[in-house]
């Protein structure tokens, strides 16, 4: 026989009728099988109620391959005839020579959800003797768990109220349409014993046909679990009330950061470890014989942070401070320590052991504090490089400091039409690369760098003096040039520090003019060169200064000569 009992799956912890192998947990292929009820009564406004859990091979939409049908005797279990159960058959079998039941023929069948209570109003055989059959059907093909039957249990409405369900308000009687009235009952388990399972049925007669006539109730007396979480944490039970041979499972779970530090059961502490690892624990309650009441309390893990700096002032100042977890610490530091005007001590990093991140750059740093950590600013001395420039160019860096024992980098920059010359200073440890010096800072130093004005190759006049009157390009044909006509190439107007585009602008003697006592020499000419005035007896020479104008000098001079001597021949030179 396919029929028989089993404890695979319960409704109340009792054993339960099931239709199929239960050791494999599956019904078999070409089954067709059923299972009556011993003959009954129907009382009056009485019916039939059983649970039952259900997974059959699944076709499309409503319909199923496989699937369940209820039967009514009312001739002592010679003839049968379909009846539907309250609320009808949800699904349909579908069409399969191979299946016991009709193509769309109406059924019961689902996916194993759960157990659900389903009720037969027999109602219209009251006074009768009737055997229900419960009947399953497969196919050929696909089989699946099957279905199990629990409960069957009739009911009548001629039967006594039972003492658990205590009515209020007013019951019986015939209500007009569209009239309503509020009925109140009690369900209470009190009367019943610990593990006792009781069912009833209370029945509406209405000719509404929208309406349900059967309304099921069943009542057990078991044991509940009390769960309370103190403090961040939780308290969950996959059930809170216990029936017979159910059991729960509670997990206690901290937040984030906190953690189990006490449990009470039924007010007794229990045993186990409170430290900071206790972030998760489960219970297992089965069998109990009273209600359980539990209490967990949870609290933040606290962590110390100690802070160290050997210099300067840090905040939080070097100490020790506690901090709940998760909270976020701010530290920062003055990252410089003056000692003398090159040197100083200058905070380079900060260091945070046990914890991440674990390390990086002052002068601040934060983070959120998750276990006991360690801060350390850490000191080291650095001395200041000076760079000075020389006339036609700069140095950059002018001014920086550097670690002990670290490199540093200072590069020369000519300016327009001058080039760079050397390297002067404290150069000890470094390295000349052109006008980029690399040196080792080991004490503080000074660097200079000299600067050139770019020449001319055939008269050597400085570009940026060309420049700035204007020429650009092929400088050394530039200075050949007379521009000003003037008759002094713009090289001899650089030597004599005119301007080579102004004809006015040139060395020359302009007059010789004799006046009172003698004779009087003028000339023009630029006003920072040295200008002398020569001699000579004849144009050839000797000729020898025997005046000399300095710098700064007029545009315009004028020399008195002497009154009495020998003729001679005079020039004006600059040197």
């Amino acid at each position: 026989d396919i029929w028989g009992v089993t404890t695979n799956r319960t409704w109340n912890g009792d054993a339960v009728w099931y239709c199929g192998d239960p050791s494999a947990r599956t019904y078999p292929n070409a089954c067709h099988a059923w299972l009556d009820t011993p003959p009954f009564t129907v009382g009056s406004g009485g019916g039939l109620l059983f649970r039952q859990w259900i997974r059959t091979e699944f076709d499309t939409g409503t319909h199923y391959w496989d699937g369940a049908v209820l039967r009514l005797s009312t001739d002592g279990g010679a003839t049968f005839s379909l009846i539907e159960p309250v609320g009808g058959y949800p699904f349909q079998i579908t069409d399969n020579p191979d299946s016991p039941f009709a193509a769309d023929h109406p059924c019961l069948a689902g996916d194993g959800q759960g157990w659900e209570t389903v009720l037969l109003d027999l109602a219209a055989y009251a006074g009768q003797s009737v055997i229900v059959r419960f009947e399953f059907g497969s196919d050929l093909y696909v089989v699946d768990e099957g279905w199990y039957i629990a409960n069957v249990t009739p009911f009548a409405c001629d039967a006594p109220a039972p003492a658990w369900l205590i009515a209020s308000s007013t019951w019986g009687g015939t209500l007009p349409d569209t009239w309503s009235a509020p009925l109140g009952l009690t369900l209470d388990p009190a009367g019943l014993a610990y593990h006792e399972e009781v069912v009833a049925c209370i029945r509406f007669e209405s000719n509404d046909p929208t309406s349900d006539p059967l309304i099921p109730l069943t009542v057990r007396r078991g044991h509940r679990l009390h769960l309370t979480a103190h403090g961040p944490g939780t308290a969950t039970a996959d059930r809170t009330f216990l029936f017979r041979t159910a059991s729960a499972t509670v997990t206690l779970t901290a937040d984030p950061g906190h953690y189990l530090y006490s449990l009470l059961l039924n007010g007794v502490p229990q045993p186990g470890v409170y430290d900071y690892s206790a972030e998760t624990r489960v219970l297992t309650f089965s069998d109990i014989t009273q209600d359980q009441v539990v209490d967990a309390w949870f609290t933040p893990k606290i962590w110390t942070l100690t802070v160290a700096s050997a210099y300067s002032t840090a905040i939080p100042a070097a100490g020790s401070y506690t901090f709940p977890h998760g909270t976020v610490v701010t530290a920062s530091v003055e990252p410089v320590e003056p000692l003398e005007e090159t040197v100083r001590l200058q905070c380079t990093r900060w260091e945070l052991t046990g914890h991440t991140p674990s390390n990086g750059v002052p002068p601040q740093m934060s983070f959120a504090i998750t276990n006991h950590a360690t801060l350390t600013w850490r000191w080291a001395y650095a001395f200041r490089l000076t760079a000075n420039a020389g006339p036609g160019g700069t140095v950059a860096p002018a001014e920086s400091w550097h670690l002990i024992g670290s490199t540093a980098c200072v590069t020369a920059f000519p300016a327009a039409y001058h080039h760079f010359d050397a390297w002067s200073g404290n150069l000890a440890d470094a390295t000349a690369d052109g006008p980029r010096l690399t040196a080792l800072i080991n004490a503080p130093r000074t660097v200079s760098a000299a600067f050139a004005p770019n020449l001319t190759p055939t008269h050597g006049v400085p570009e940026y003096w060309l420049a700035q009157y204007g020429w650009s390009t092929d400088f050394d044909a530039a200075a050949a040039t007379d521009s000003d006509q003037d008759g002094l190439a713009a090289w001899a107007e650089w030597r004599a520090d005119t301007d080579p585009t102004n004809a006015l602008s040139r060395l020359a003697v302009t007059a010789l003019a004799p006046q009172s006592g003698g004779w009087a020499l003028t000339w023009i000419g630029g006003q920072s060169r040295t200008q002398h005035i020569e001699r000579a007896d004849t144009p050839a020479g000797p000729w020898s200064a025997f005046y000399t104008n300095l710098p700064p000098t007029a545009v315009t001079n004028t020399l008195p000569l002497p009154a009495a001597g020998a003729a001679g021949f005079y020039r004006l030179a600059v040197p």
